[in-house]
Protein backbone atom coordinates (compact mmCIF):
# COMPACT_ATOMS: atom_id res chain seq x y z
CA UNK A 1 0.00 0.00 0.00
CA UNK A 2 1.22 3.52 -0.86
CA UNK A 3 1.79 6.45 1.55
CA UNK A 4 -1.33 8.20 -0.06
CA UNK A 5 -3.80 5.00 0.45
CA UNK A 6 -2.30 4.70 3.53
CA UNK A 7 -3.42 7.98 4.81
CA UNK A 8 -6.52 7.46 3.42
CA UNK A 9 -6.93 4.42 4.78
CA UNK A 10 -6.04 5.62 8.19
CA UNK A 11 -8.49 8.65 7.68
CA UNK A 12 -11.87 6.04 7.38
CA UNK A 13 -10.66 3.28 10.62
CA UNK A 14 -10.77 5.08 12.97
CA UNK A 15 -12.71 8.37 15.05
CA UNK A 16 -11.10 11.98 14.66
CA UNK A 17 -10.70 11.34 18.93
CA UNK A 18 -9.07 8.21 18.59
CA UNK A 19 -6.36 8.92 15.62
CA UNK A 20 -5.53 12.45 17.59
CA UNK A 21 -5.10 10.13 20.87
CA UNK A 22 -3.18 7.61 18.97
CA UNK A 23 -0.50 10.17 17.60
CA UNK A 24 -0.57 12.23 20.74
CA UNK A 25 0.16 8.49 22.64
CA UNK A 26 2.74 7.75 20.51
CA UNK A 27 4.36 11.60 20.82
CA UNK A 28 4.33 10.51 24.47
CA UNK A 29 6.91 7.80 24.33
CA UNK A 30 8.97 9.22 21.39
CA UNK A 31 9.36 12.57 22.89
CA UNK A 32 10.26 10.51 26.28
CA UNK A 33 12.75 8.15 24.45
CA UNK A 34 14.45 10.34 21.72
CA UNK A 35 14.18 13.89 23.60
CA UNK A 36 11.88 16.63 21.97
CA UNK A 37 14.75 18.12 19.19
CA UNK A 38 15.50 14.29 18.70
CA UNK A 39 12.03 13.44 17.61
CA UNK A 40 10.67 13.52 14.19
CA UNK A 41 7.32 13.14 12.55
CA UNK A 42 8.37 10.43 10.48
CA UNK A 43 9.21 8.64 14.21
CA UNK A 44 6.18 10.17 15.61
CA UNK A 45 4.11 8.57 12.61
CA UNK A 46 5.64 4.80 12.83
CA UNK A 47 5.46 4.43 16.26
CA UNK A 48 1.35 5.30 15.77
CA UNK A 49 1.09 3.01 13.15
CA UNK A 50 -0.19 5.75 11.18
CA UNK A 51 1.12 7.35 7.46
CA UNK A 52 3.05 10.51 8.27
CA UNK A 53 0.60 12.62 5.98
CA UNK A 54 -2.13 11.39 8.64
CA UNK A 55 -0.13 13.18 11.47
CA UNK A 56 -0.02 16.50 9.90
CA UNK A 57 -3.94 15.89 9.24
CA UNK A 58 -3.97 16.78 12.80
CA UNK A 59 -0.73 18.63 14.04
CA UNK A 60 1.35 20.91 11.90
CA UNK A 61 4.32 20.11 13.90
CA UNK A 62 5.86 18.67 16.88
CA UNK A 63 5.53 21.82 18.65
CA UNK A 64 1.67 21.35 18.09
CA UNK A 65 1.82 17.74 19.13
CA UNK A 66 3.75 19.00 22.39
CA UNK A 67 1.17 21.86 23.06
CA UNK A 68 -1.77 19.01 22.92
CA UNK A 69 0.09 16.77 24.92
CA UNK A 70 0.73 19.41 27.65
CA UNK A 71 -3.30 20.68 27.59
CA UNK A 72 -4.54 17.28 27.57
CA UNK A 73 -2.14 16.25 30.87
CA UNK A 74 -3.60 19.71 32.51
CA UNK A 75 -6.75 19.35 31.45
CA UNK A 76 -6.73 15.93 33.91
CA UNK A 77 -4.85 17.41 36.71
CA UNK A 78 -7.84 20.36 36.36
CA UNK A 79 -10.84 17.43 36.01
CA UNK A 80 -9.12 16.25 39.21
CA UNK A 81 -9.43 19.57 41.35
CA UNK A 82 -12.87 20.08 40.10
CA UNK A 83 -13.93 16.76 41.57
CA UNK A 84 -12.26 17.95 44.88
CA UNK A 85 -13.94 21.97 45.03
CA UNK A 86 -17.27 20.63 46.22
CA UNK A 87 -18.81 21.71 49.15
CA UNK A 88 -18.97 18.03 50.52
CA UNK A 89 -15.56 17.55 50.35
CA UNK A 90 -12.77 18.54 52.58
CA UNK A 91 -9.54 19.84 52.10
CA UNK A 92 -7.75 16.45 53.81
CA UNK A 93 -9.78 14.56 51.28
CA UNK A 94 -8.69 17.05 48.76
CA UNK A 95 -4.98 17.07 48.97
CA UNK A 96 -5.36 13.00 49.08
CA UNK A 97 -7.13 12.42 45.96
CA UNK A 98 -4.59 15.16 43.87
CA UNK A 99 -1.78 13.58 45.03
CA UNK A 100 -3.73 9.98 44.25
CA UNK A 101 -4.43 11.28 40.93
CA UNK A 102 -0.81 11.85 40.55
CA UNK A 103 0.54 8.66 41.26
CA UNK A 104 -1.89 6.92 39.55
CA UNK A 105 -1.28 8.58 36.19
CA UNK A 106 2.72 8.02 36.82
CA UNK A 107 1.80 4.75 37.45
CA UNK A 108 0.09 4.08 33.81
CA UNK A 109 1.89 7.07 32.23
CA UNK A 110 5.65 6.96 33.10
CA UNK A 111 7.13 8.41 29.72
CA UNK A 112 4.44 11.51 30.52
CA UNK A 113 6.26 12.27 33.08
CA UNK A 114 9.74 12.19 31.58
CA UNK A 115 9.08 14.87 29.00
CA UNK A 116 7.61 16.81 32.11
CA UNK A 117 11.29 16.54 33.30
CA UNK A 118 12.78 17.83 30.46
CA UNK A 119 11.57 20.72 30.69
CA UNK A 120 9.17 21.60 28.15
CA UNK A 121 8.64 25.10 28.79
CA UNK A 122 12.38 26.18 27.29
CA UNK A 123 11.53 24.42 24.06
CA UNK A 124 10.17 27.29 22.26
CA UNK A 125 8.09 30.63 23.40
CA UNK A 126 4.41 29.44 22.32
CA UNK A 127 5.48 26.47 24.30
CA UNK A 128 6.64 28.36 27.66
CA UNK A 129 3.78 30.33 27.71
CA UNK A 130 1.09 28.14 27.64
CA UNK A 131 3.03 26.00 30.20
CA UNK A 132 3.23 28.96 32.43
CA UNK A 133 -0.20 29.71 31.67
CA UNK A 134 -1.62 26.10 32.21
CA UNK A 135 0.28 25.71 35.71
CA UNK A 136 -0.88 28.94 36.58
CA UNK A 137 -4.62 27.89 36.36
CA UNK A 138 -3.50 24.79 38.28
CA UNK A 139 -2.49 27.31 41.05
CA UNK A 140 -4.99 29.25 41.19
CA UNK A 141 -7.34 26.92 41.23
CA UNK A 142 -5.78 25.17 44.09
CA UNK A 143 -5.41 28.63 45.93
CA UNK A 144 -9.30 28.70 45.99
CA UNK A 145 -9.11 25.29 47.98
CA UNK A 146 -6.39 26.20 50.45
CA UNK A 147 -8.70 29.65 50.93
CA UNK A 148 -11.84 27.67 51.87
CA UNK A 149 -10.40 25.38 53.97
CA UNK A 150 -8.71 28.55 55.97
CA UNK A 151 -12.41 30.21 55.99
CA UNK A 152 -13.66 26.91 57.54
CA UNK A 153 -11.08 26.84 60.48
CA UNK A 154 -9.23 23.38 58.77
CA UNK A 155 -6.38 24.86 57.79
CA UNK A 156 -3.90 27.32 59.45
CA UNK A 157 -3.77 30.97 58.37
CA UNK A 158 -0.59 30.24 55.84
CA UNK A 159 -0.24 32.19 52.29
CA UNK A 160 -2.57 30.26 50.01
CA UNK A 161 -0.80 30.79 47.24
CA UNK A 162 2.60 29.80 48.07
CA UNK A 163 1.18 26.61 49.75
CA UNK A 164 -0.76 25.78 46.41
CA UNK A 165 2.44 26.43 44.59
CA UNK A 166 4.57 23.81 47.03
CA UNK A 167 1.64 20.86 46.90
CA UNK A 168 1.03 20.91 42.82
CA UNK A 169 5.62 21.55 42.63
CA UNK A 170 5.52 18.30 45.92
CA UNK A 171 3.53 16.05 43.39
CA UNK A 172 5.97 16.76 39.77
CA UNK A 173 8.79 15.82 41.54
CA UNK A 174 7.28 12.54 42.44
CA UNK A 175 8.65 10.91 38.84
CA UNK A 176 12.09 12.40 40.24
CA UNK A 177 12.01 10.65 43.57
CA UNK A 178 10.78 7.33 41.81
CA UNK A 179 14.13 7.24 39.94
CA UNK A 180 16.13 7.00 43.14
CA UNK A 181 14.98 3.46 42.99
CA UNK A 182 15.36 0.30 41.34
CA UNK A 183 12.63 -0.02 38.65
CA UNK A 184 11.87 -3.31 40.48
CA UNK A 185 11.09 -1.64 43.37
CA UNK A 186 8.66 0.99 41.31
CA UNK A 187 5.35 -0.76 42.13
CA UNK A 188 6.17 -1.01 46.02
CA UNK A 189 7.25 2.63 46.00
CA UNK A 190 4.46 3.89 44.24
CA UNK A 191 1.65 2.15 47.01
CA UNK A 192 3.46 3.83 49.37
CA UNK A 193 3.50 7.30 47.24
CA UNK A 194 -0.02 8.68 47.99
CA UNK A 195 0.04 8.38 52.06
CA UNK A 196 2.87 9.34 52.84
CA UNK A 197 2.90 12.59 51.29
CA UNK A 198 -0.69 13.50 51.99
CA UNK A 199 -0.32 12.78 55.86
CA UNK A 200 2.81 14.93 55.63
CA UNK A 201 1.55 17.93 53.78
CA UNK A 202 -2.04 17.73 55.71
CA UNK A 203 -0.06 17.80 59.25
CA UNK A 204 1.59 20.88 58.35
CA UNK A 205 -1.69 22.78 57.03
CA UNK A 206 -4.62 21.70 59.44
CA UNK A 207 -5.35 23.70 62.20
CA UNK A 208 -5.04 21.79 65.79
CA UNK A 209 -8.68 20.95 66.09
CA UNK A 210 -9.28 19.80 62.54
CA UNK A 211 -9.53 16.06 62.35
CA UNK A 212 -6.93 13.57 60.60
CA UNK A 213 -9.10 10.81 59.84
CA UNK A 214 -10.28 12.25 56.52
CA UNK A 215 -7.02 11.21 55.05
CA UNK A 216 -8.71 7.88 54.39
Amino acid sequence: MGRRQRDLADGMSLSSDDKRGRIRDAAIHVFAEKGYHGATISRIAREADVGKGTVYLYFSSKEDILLDILEHHFDRMLATIERVERPDVDLARGVRVVIEDTVKRLDENPDLFRIMEQQPLLYHERVKDRFEGLFREMVERTEDLVRAGIERGAVRPCDARIVAGVLLSTAAAFPLHLSCYPEEEHPAVLAKLTDEPAELVWAALRTIDAPTASLT
